[in-house]
């Protein structure tokens, strides 16, 4: 089943690829964070999860560090109608595609984290705070207040539509 659903996703990733300009990687996004902050980008990283769903770079250059406190290379994902978005209020200017997050739902229920790892092309809004040090907490300097789970993320991206998932093996 895993496979049927891999080679769908790919099959459709194919023809969309075709007209949509070259993904991002997360460490590009992250280099330049209040530059991409706002904007409609696609972006392509590794899926990262805890108790909330990430992407993640792969060796990046350098980290994100506000004060005393450095963020991992991570954008957490969020859904538009979420209630974490939706209680932050950032204005969501597309309408979300169902289908493709069903896809990754299901491509994840089947992911084996001991021995893959999983790719994916993420499009939607990117939103971090600005200027940067509202990244930490105010009275807790070695406190972060990102995204996701324990605020670990500098950012979040707010998805459209996720697209060529990709399983590979862990060497």
């Amino acid at each position: 089943m895993r496979r049927a659903i891999v080679l769908a996703v790919a099959l459709v990733s194919a023809v969309e690829s075709q007209s949509q300009p070259k993904p991002e990687s997360v460490c590009q996004v992250l280099s330049d964070l209040i530059g991409y902050s706002g904007k409609l980008v696609r972006v392509r990283g590794k899926i990262s999860r805890t108790r909330t769903t990430f992407v993640a770079g792969v060796n990046c250059p350098s980290e994100i560090r506000v004060g005393s406190v450095e963020f991992e290379n991570i954008i957490n994902l969020e859904w538009p109608g979420n209630s974490n978005v939706e209680a932050r209020g950032p204005k969501v200017p597309f309408e979300f595609d169902q289908a493709s997050f069903r896809i990754l739902e299901r491509a994840l229920a089947s992911w084996d984290r001991q021995s893959q790892e999983v790719f994916v092309t993420i499009e939607g809004l990117i939103v971090t705070r600005t200027p940067p040090f509202n990244l930490v907490h105010p009275r807790f300097p070695t406190q972060p207040i990102g995204f996701g789970h324990m605020g670990a993320a500098p950012a979040e991206f707010i998805v459209k539509r996720v697209e060529n998932i990709q399983f590979v093996q862990i060497k």
